[in-house]
């Protein structure tokens, strides 16, 4: 009997269609200790300056520059959990169009308690537009 094989998750599969990705990337600090799948949102603290996921969230007193959104992360990047707090490496990062996204089966992951029109209005807003999400 012939056996199934099942394909995981591809790196930068949540892009459906992009222009120029050298215009539409910049190259980020990004956290280095958690795993991030390509497509994760994310926002800049601003203490440190790294990257981490989007937590629009926050509010008053606990707002650290994560609860704005900065852009998408490109590849996944492997965590390594034996760094300290706060270890980062550089990646890229689409931060405006022309990008056409899509979230459809978790290929860009929201943060918990939010919906497909809120993260789209949101990208839609970064980097002066461009960036299409789709579902």
């Amino acid at each position: 009997m012939t056996s199934v094989l099942h394909e995981g998750r591809r790196n930068v599969e949540w892009i459906l269609s992009a222009y120029d990705l050298v215009y539409s990337t910049d190259e980020m600090q990004v956290d280095a200790v958690a795993t991030h799948q390509s497509g994760t949102l994310l926002g800049v603290t601003t203490a440190t300056g790294v990257a981490v996921p989007w937590n629009p969230a926050l509010a008053g007193d606990a707002q650290d520059g994560s609860q704005v959104l900065a852009g998408i992360l490109y590849r996944q990047i492997d965590g390594d959990s034996t760094l300290a707090a706060g270890s980062s490496v550089k990646a890229a990062v689409v931060t405006r169009g022309p990008v056409e996204a899509s979230s459809s089966n978790g290929r860009i992951p929201y943060p918990a308690g939010y919906t497909f029109a809120q993260v789209k209005a949101a990208l839609a807003a970064l980097g002066g537009g461009g960036i299409v999400l789709r579902d």
